[in-house]
């Protein structure tokens, strides 16, 4: 069961002191880091680490084991196989003396997904720079023509401030031919046609 999972599974022993051995990882652990069992297995976390990201990790793992409830965190580190991204559900685990003696941790990749939200906020603030640049005036309005966004172009254009101009009704501040073909197109665009 511990390598049918997708997830990253480690098991880490509780020694005096504290330090924290690693027992176990599952296979995806192995692949997803770029490490090996011989690298991992029964090694110290300092052992394993770069120094930097050793005390990182050995802070989780001591706060972990002084709760008596999963932690949560979320984490990059540079590992063999590249960046890599998680979320990790680090659950003490404790015996009948009350004491933790081993920390159960399962890391969810996120790498992808961390990339997907990097790319859509580059692409976003690329469209609100190239909005904002514009030469020429732009609006955005709602479907039933309330102004919702305009650049400067259009601040300079109209002679009005942005924060005068959001919130109005675009026949308010456009001629009666302007506001007419922007209703005409939002209600052609509404009926499934293609404007070009």
């Amino acid at each position: 069961i511990f390598n049918g999972v997708s997830d990253l599974l480690f098991l880490i022993g509780v020694e005096v002191g504290p330090r924290f051995r690693c027992l176990m990882v599952n296979h995806a652990y192995l692949k997803r880091t770029g490490r090996t069992e011989e690298q991992i297995e029964g090694k110290l976390v300092e052992e394993i680490l770069a120094p930097e990201q050793a005390r990182s990790v050995i802070e989780k793992y001591t706060a972990a084991i002084q709760s008596d409830s999963p932690s949560y965190y979320k984490e990059s580190a540079d590992v063999p196989a590249g960046r890599l991204m998680v979320e990790t559900t680090l659950t003490p685990i404790f015996n009948e003396q009350g004491n933790c003696t081993h920390l159960l941790g399962a890391s969810h990749d996120i790498t992808e997904r961390e990339r997907m939200v990097e790319a859509l906020q580059e692409s976003e603030e690329r469209y609100r720079s190239l909005f904002e640049n514009a030469n020429d005036a732009l609006a955005t309005f709602t479907l039933d023509g309330t102004i919702t966004t305009v650049n400067r172009a259009a601040e300079r254009l109209l002679g009005w401030s942005r924060e005068e101009l959001v919130g109005r009704h675009v026949s308010e501040v456009a001629t009666s031919a302007s506001a007419a073909l922007a209703a005409e197109r939002t209600r052609r665009f509404l009926a499934g046609e293609r404007l070009s």
